[in-house]
């Protein structure tokens, strides 16, 4: 790398990527490594809660939806309201029933945030409780809210990492300014890491191949995750997607309440989303008790694989007297923003393809996790050097003094 001069454009980015990279170093470690280990969040989460997840044995035909929502709200504790229905795919798997309610007056922690927040698993076959998980308690959840807020009040704790996050940005544009070549030579060795040097030049080759390597993954990683922590970046990307206002649902309005013209509307709901997609990925149902539009309505979110590079999902609204549609909005209507907003999620934590997507974004987080590390040993052996080459200066001029010149 040639050297920079004290005033030039790279000396002044360097020393940018210096500060920044102190400065993050705390953050990305207790952020990014929770963040990897996250990404294998279903895996983990059949193998912890496995007799949870899983049924005992598969029956012939799953109970009413109905009927296992009332066996959920009788094991809850008095006064948690349950409020949604999630399903994956697969036989063998339990009914997902969810309470939640926000703390109003939270402390300083994430632990303070909810008054409750419940998952109950519920065999569809029998109708009995498999076992209900305390999602506050939850270490594999507590991985992602690690990674998000570290642990802290949501507001609070979105704004750290989001101010990190932006500085992550700055340090990542800056050291690809450090690490571009003067020639092919240069290029050349900024793609290898050497394996017979010392660990010092170990190190450095860590750093600089290894950032190199996961740069457009880092940057992906960088913009999908501001958008959790600023609205102002969100709203920014609608924009250049071509949409002034964050997406909402198109006017409607449920029928009026009347007598109940079927048993069971929630059954209706789900029949309806189960078969609407074959290639369904997961179903979510929004109870009356938390839908957010109209208390005689029950919302549902069905995700499936289309074969496009989106995250697909349809969302319909039904009417908790009839069980009918009162509104829908399927994928193929969505404008670009809501394609966008909708992949998000999948995109940041690397599912949006299936497996070699997920390990990549692993690596890449593994990756960006060790770069304060990596580059902090390079300054801090940099820093040593000077000091040494200083205090050998020293010691010569005093054991070898210069003899004083005649008059």
């Amino acid at each position: 790398m040639p050297k920079a001069t004290k005033h030039g454009f790279k000396y002044w980015a360097g020393r940018l990527h210096l500060w920044l990279g102190l400065a993050l170093g705390a953050v990305a470690l207790l952020s990014y490594l929770p963040a990897a280990l996250y990404a294998w969040e279903p895996e983990l989460t059949d193998w912890y809660y496995h007799d949870l997840v899983f049924v005992p044995e598969v029956g012939t035909r799953p109970r009413s939806a109905t009927e296992l929502l009332a066996a959920a709200k009788a094991a809850v504790p008095a006064g948690h309201v349950v409020s949604a229905l999630e399903l994956t795919p697969g036989a063998a798997r339990a009914y997902i029933f969810q309470t939640y309610k926000d703390n109003p007056q939270p402390g300083w922690t994430y632990f303070s945030q909810h008054q409750y927040w419940e998952q109950i698993y519920v065999d569809p076959y029998t109708g009995r409780v498999l076992g209900m998980v305390d999602v506050t308690r939850n270490w594999i959840e507590n991985l992602r809210v690690m990674h998000q807020q570290l642990l802290l009040r949501y507001d609070v704790g979105h704004f750290i990492i989001g101010t990190a996050t932006l500085a992550l940005l700055a340090a990542v544009l800056t050291g690809l300014v450090l690490w571009w070549p003067r020639n092919r030579a240069a290029l050349r060795q900024r793609l290898t890491i050497k394996s017979d040097v010392r660990w010092r030049r170990r190190n450095y080759d860590l750093h600089n191949v290894g950032g190199f390597y996961a740069y457009a993954v880092i940057l992906l990683l960088a913009t999908s995750g501001l958008v959790w922590s600023f609205d102002w970046w969100e709203m920014g990307i609608y924009r250049l997607l071509g949409q002034t206002t964050k997406p909402g649902y198109g006017a409607h309005a449920a029928a009026p309440a009347r007598p109940r013209t079927t048993a069971t509307p929630l059954d209706a709901a789900l029949r309806h989303l189960q078969t609407q997609r074959p290639t369904w990925t997961n179903i979510y149902v929004a109870l009356p008790e938390a839908a957010s539009k109209n208390p005689h309505e029950l919302e549902g979110y069905v995700d499936y694989d289309g074969g496009t590079a989106w995250n697909e999902s349809d969302t319909y609204f039904y009417h908790t007297a009839t069980g009918t549609v009162t509104y829908a909005e399927p994928f193929v209507q969505k404008t670009t923003g809501e394609k966008w907003r909708n992949s998000n999620y999948p995109i940041h934590i690397g599912t949006i393809f299936g497996w070699p997507t997920r390990v990549l974004v692993c690596l890449a987080t593994l990756v960006c996790a060790s770069l304060p590390v990596t580059g902090f040993l390079i300054w801090w052996g940099r820093r040593h050097k000077a000091r040494t080459a200083s205090a050998s200066s020293v010691v010569g001029r005093r054991r070898h003094p210069v003899a004083p010149q005649p008059v």
